[in-house]
């Protein structure tokens, strides 16, 4: 049998910078709840195109302040999650609503035997973990893949893991995929 670990999506954490737009049949009734939209209303005064989307940041209840819907829970819930969570509560107000959910400013550390040292910025949402020390440029001579680190954040708490890569097996791992924010040394 192969197998492979699961990929769940990242779990939103406080401070995370979210892009959020929501998208309908109605031009209209969509408009109160893009940021895009209410804040060229209010310093404008009158609607246009908007030259870019603002974004939301989790603040620190685990919250973010939605146009209408008002404070909503997204610590802990997955980019997915969160959509179908926005989806659901703009039903009350829209036919049909489609909201489309990206996490901006993805970052991962890696300290030790790695050749770029450092935080650096990722966009794949699905990174798995060869695929970050490959972005970290490689380890050098003096690294021991059958003891790299890494370290999550899980609900406030940082939990340090041993990972073996030199083990087949690695893609079977819980941590076989990249948090935003995990530490790999």
């Amino acid at each position: 049998d192969i197998t492979q670990a699961k990929y769940n999506g990242n779990k939103l954490m406080v401070g995370d910078n979210l892009d959020i737009k929501v998208t309908g049949y109605d031009e209209i009734a969509i408009k109160p709840f893009n940021l895009n939209t209410i804040s060229q209303i209010n310093s404008n005064g009158e609607t246009g195109s908007a030259s870019g989307d603002l974004s939301y940041t989790i603040d620190k209840e685990g919250e973010i302040n939605f146009p209408t819907l008002g404070k909503i829970k997204a610590e802990g819930l997955t980019v997915d999650e969160l959509k179908t969570d926005l989806e659901n509560r703009l039903k009350k107000y829209l036919v049909e609503p489609i909201v489309i959910v990206k996490q901006n400013e993805l970052k991962l550390t890696f300290l030790g035997e790695f050749n770029k040292k450092g935080q650096v910025s990722y966009t794949n949402e699905k990174m798995n973990i060869l695929q970050a020390i490959a972005l970290g440029g490689g380890t050098n001579d003096n690294a021991n893949l059958k003891n790299i680190r890494l370290i999550r954040n899980v609900d406030g708490t940082d939990q340090t893991v041993t990972l073996d890569l030199t083990d087949y097996n690695i893609s079977n791992s819980p941590y076989y995929y990249i948090q935003n924010n995990d530490i790999l040394y």
